[in-house]
């Protein structure tokens, strides 16, 4: 079976191809490897030198930029922008959209990341290099200015923060590192969602303070490490909640600050 409906302008681009069709490749070596195991669509579209070069039986891939996903193989559904956008990119990685000159260069792995910018992938203390489900968005310097965690956490970087878990369970007697960089000054809220309970702390380097409290059904918060109570509290630049009710709970949190990150 011949492959159908392909379009290729340059130098060996979608040069070893013999039954995928419906592929778009411009520039040298563009799509260069690829080829499907069995006659289908490849729905890539690659422009620029040497952009999507080894991508082998990839699907439904869009790369447009010199060098680009140059080394991803086996990859699907990525959208790669810029001159050396996803560089590094591993063989398999999947469902990562990159926008900007070397968008996520030095990212090795990881699948359903999003970075708007020139964000690398390790620069201004986020590393996520292997990571999943992240989001960067980042100036024409490649500084992160806010940074969307997997857990929902979300981070404005350079003048303040604001981060929020949603929903989540803690065991008895186990914690959680809110922020584990430069704490700077922060009030972080904590409600119970079983039984309605809730306080506002203020808490910082070394510090931590217990602003107001509603307390229901016996849940009760402390600014320190006690048990029986619902405990937030700050070891240097570590601020920790901890559940020491006696039992599991669902807990809402979210923090507002002015720290580095």
């Amino acid at each position: 079976t011949i492959s159908s409906s392909n379009i290729a302008v340059g130098e060996s681009s979608l040069g070893t191809n013999i039954v995928s069709s419906k592929n778009v490749a411009v520039g040298s070596a563009a799509l260069f490897a690829h080829n499907l195991d069995s006659a289908g669509d490849g729905y890539n579209t690659a422009v620029g030198f040497y952009a999507g070069v080894a991508i082998s039986t990839g699907t439904g891939n869009t790369i447009l930029g010199s060098s680009a996903g140059s080394v991803l193989t086996t990859g699907l559904r990525n959208t790669l922008l810029g001159y050396n956008a996803g560089l590094a990119l591993a063989t398999s990685n999947s469902d990562n959209t990159f926008m900007g000159q070397g968008a996520g260069s030095a990212i090795t792995s990881g699948d359903a990341n999003t970075i708007i910018g020139r964000y690398s992938g390790n620069a201004g203390g986020i590393d996520i290099r292997t990571s999943s489900n992240q989001i960067v968005i980042s100036d024409g310097d490649g500084t992160p200015r806010m940074h969307v965690k997997n857990t929902g956490n979300v981070a404005f970087h350079g003048q303040g923060r604001v981060m929020a878990y949603y929903a989540f369970t803690i065991a008895d007697d186990a914690s959680l590192t809110i922020l584990a960089a430069s704490a700077g000054s922060n009030l972080c809220t904590v409600y119970d969602q079983s039984s309605g309970s809730s306080a506002l702390f203020h808490i910082g380097y070394a510090a931590q303070v217990l602003l107001s409290s509603k307390s229901i059904s016996g849940k009760t918060f402390i600014a320190n490490d006690v048990a029986g109570n619902i405990c937030v509290f700050s070891s240097g630049h570590t601020i920790t909640l901890k559940n020491r009710t006696g039992g599991a709970l669902g807990l809402r949190l979210a923090i507002f600050g002015s720290g580095d990150n």
